[in-house]
């Protein structure tokens, strides 16, 4: 055998454990890839990878392990799964991502962005701790990890100041006779998430104020707790089902369907839930919650319960909208989850657009709505998130939108921190202020500023309130 012959058995002999490596812990085909590459025209971070997500893959194929699991793309990765969702062949690319990034963290490979595994820690040490993330806590400790215990001080006063930080945050433990309390007027079960009770806490308002005027009964699931978005998938496959499965299992037990209103907790609820369509994940998953699961439980996304309501909307709403023109967010995770048919179309979503007629505003036509805002990179790397949420913003002002509105907390924050982060850097004046669907919908319900916190975001919202006037009641 000559030396060459010896070199070309022994990358075969690599590239078959690497591959089948990597293709048993993810549960993906990585072989089918043949280097369309969809995935690196569609991915938002692909400017800042040492590797295309298809040229990672080939690297996969070619069993070049060190070049792999040191590569700094899967650390760059959001999980917006806009290449899951637009591969031909039908592999979860991100969560192939998710898998690399465990691997090269068990293999002692220095992460490129050290930060990003610091925050994912620390992130689920608080949900370790508490069953669910203060993120004032979150901040805190994430500060003194970077030794820069005042980073952001300015930012956390005014969140602060705006009621949306939570000092003494709820702890994920069920009060004695909350299960039965929900067995006995069980329709739904509400799932708000972390983010509901502290920096999205004008969504929980204005949404609660919306479910009366309207007359809905949902009740908050009890004992719930965090599912893990976004950190969990981040660093651990089993727990990043075993969080969001553990909630599923309560509302199992209390027969009811779940409403979520967070996009980020949609996508991993359900995202979880197709998981455990597997017997084996389903079993295991099972053990370490130590309780039973059948996947019988409907997640319904809150624009599907707003929408069935739409008609009533139009026909009840005492304040008229008209001539404000909205662009709806949706974002990357409310609609494009990999293999599960959606409440909406994945790239070209109009659900929301709905609404926003039904409560008698115009709903611009914009190329953006379900472009990703940088999530967790609002923290890890400012510089990033602040050009990705710049280039949705102009785009909205590009399209004339007097408003942006969205369902998610990730989106709505991010949105409204980067115009105010913006204006004290150069002095841009921020000009879009960025609602919650259910803040919109509820002023054209007649709901007041103090009803659905209108004045707590960071970008003012007196331009929509002193435009809108009362209208006949046609009821």
């Amino acid at each position: 055998m000559t030396g060459a012959q010896a070199g070309d058995r022994q990358l075969t002999v690599q590239s078959a454990d690497l591959l089948k490596e990597i293709e048993a812990h993810s549960g993906e085909l990585v072989r089918r890839c043949f280097q369309c590459d969809r995935c690196a025209t569609g991915c938002p971070m692909v400017s800042y990878m040492q590797h295309t997500p298809n040229e990672l893959f080939r690297l996969i194929q070619l069993g070049a392990r060190e070049a792999v699991l040191s590569s700094n793309a899967f650390w760059f990765c959001v999980s917006c799964y806009t290449c899951s969702v637009r591969c031909p062949n039908d592999i979860d690319i991100a969560h192939v991502m998710d898998t690399l990034r465990e691997l090269s963290l068990r293999e002692g490979f220095a992460p490129a962005l050290p930060q990003a595994r610091d925050f994912h820690q620390i992130f689920l040490g608080c949900v370790r701790r508490g069953g669910r993330v203060s993120e004032l806590e979150l901040m805190a400790r994430y500060n003194l990890k970077l030794k820069k215990p005042f980073a952001r001080a300015a930012l956390g006063w005014e969140l602060l100041r705006k009621r949306r930080l939570e000092l003494w945050p709820r702890r994920g433990r069920p009060k004695a006779g909350e299960g039965e309390r929900s067995r006995r007027s069980l329709v739904m079960c509400f799932y708000p998430g972390c983010t509901l009770s502290s920096s999205a806490r004008p969504y929980q308002r204005s949404l609660d104020w919306v479910w009366e005027r309207l007359g809905i009964e949902i009740e908050e699931l009890p004992g719930w707790t965090c599912c893990g978005a976004t950190s969990a998938h981040a660093l651990n496959r089993d727990l990043a089902y075993a969080l969001p499965a553990r909630n599923l299992a309560i509302a199992q037990e209390l027969g009811s369907d779940l409403l979520v209103a967070c996009s980020a907790c949609y996508s991993r609820l359900k995202i979880t839930q197709k998981a455990l369509e597997n017997p084996q994940t389903r079993e295991r998953i099972s053990r370490a919650i130590e309780r039973p699961l059948d996947g019988r439980v409907q997640i319904k996304n809150i624009l599907e319960v707003l929408s069935e309501h739409a008609p009533r909307i139009q026909k009840e709403k005492i304040k008229a909208l008209e001539g404000l023109k909205v662009a709806c967010y949706y974002g990357c995770l409310a609609t494009r989850i990999p293999r599960v048919t959606g409440f909406d179309d994945r790239e070209h979503p109009t659900m929301m657009e709905r609404l926003v007629l039904a409560a008698g505003a115009t709903a611009v036509e914009w190329p953006a709505k379900t472009s990703c805002c940088g999530a967790s990179f609002s923290v890890i790397s400012e510089e990033i998130a602040l050009k990705m949420c710049s280039q949705i913003l102009e785009m909205a002002r590009r399209c004339r939108a007097d408003v942006l509105v969205t369902s998610c907390p990730f989106c709505q924050y991010n949105l409204d921190w980067a115009q105010w982060t913006l204006s004290r850097k150069d002095g841009r004046e921020p000009t879009i202020p960025v609602l919650f669907i259910t803040q919109l919908v509820g002023l054209a319900l007649g709901g007041s500023e103090k009803d659905l916190m209108l004045n707590s975001h960071l970008v003012g919202s007196e331009k929509i309130t002193c435009r809108t006037q009362p209208t006949v009641n046609t009821r």
